[in-house]
């Protein structure tokens, strides 16, 4: 999983810095720097920086955002999930910023419907190389047929 730190504004690239020009004013600019890193690695401790994060709606990555907000790494944080958040995963963030007194830090939370691959202009790609051998094989588990049904009419949603 990747997380951005930055300001979730219209970027311009500019060298090896981002120009972010606010919503308020276009002619005002704010310089930033920016970085994707791994989970794996420390969060850096930036309290006057808003972070933007891009994370699959897991239990896991909930945890870590809301570990992140209740340690007060970043000002405020801006969550986008890759894809729609179930309801479970979106009371466990909620329940976890609120038990940490970290709520007001969660600035925006958005789905962005990103379970596609779009290969050009009008053809996209669910990404499941196999799915036509697991619909049609005789030995395959109910549950996993439903999953992939699930999957499969979640990435068409996502691409329309």
């Amino acid at each position: 999983m990747i997380a951005t730190k930055g300001i979730p504004r219209n970027t311009i690239k500019e060298g090896g810095a981002r120009t972010i020009a606010g919503p308020e004013t276009a002619t005002e600019t704010t310089r930033v720097a920016m970085s994707c890193r791994p989970w794996a690695m420390p969060q850096l401790l930036l309290p006057d920086t808003p972070a933007v994060y891009l994370v699959c709606p897991t239990a896991a990555n909930v945890d870590r955002i809301a570990a992140d907000a209740a340690a007060g790494l970043y000002a405020s944080f801006y969550i986008n999930f890759s894809t729609c958040v179930p309801r479970p995963i979106l009371e466990r963030l909620a329940y976890a910023t609120a038990a940490s007194r970290s709520a007001h830090r969660v600035a925006r939370v958005a789905d962005q419907y990103l379970d596609f691959v779009c290969l050009e202009e009008g053809l996209f790609s669910l990404a499941q190389p196999r799915a036509y051998v697991a619909l049609n094989d005789p030995a395959a588990a109910e549950a996993n047929i439903t999953a992939l049904i699930d999957a499969i009419a979640l990435g068409l949603f996502c691409a329309v």
